[in-house]
């Protein structure tokens, strides 16, 4: 019962807002979604600097630099590992 009046006040807010209020809270929640994406400066990708920001799959795991040796062959794949300069993970991802 609390459930569904939440969902019917929840729609009466949203019925009860003008278009123009829908579209200013709309564009808020746009920017303030934009505005969590992470950013990479993608020239440091491959600089044997781990750039935490950079250390996603959409970077491509910053080139590899933040792959931890020890990572390397221990029989667990390691995505951020999976560069030839770590010999693809030292075969743990086969």
């Amino acid at each position: 019962m609390t459930k569904l009046l939440v969902l019917a006040l929840c729609v009466y807010l949203v019925m009860s807002m003008s278009v123009k209020e829908r579209l200013e809270r709309s564009e808020a929640l746009k920017e303030s979604a934009e505005s969590q994406v992470p950013s990479c400066d993608s020239s440091l990708s491959g600089n044997n600097i781990c750039d935490k920001n950079c250390n996603l799959d959409m970077f491509n795991y910053d080139g590899g630099d933040c792959c931890e040796p020890q990572w390397v062959g221990d029989g667990d794949c390691d995505l951020v590992c999976y560069f030839v300069q770590h010999n693809f993970d030292g075969g743990d991802c086969y």
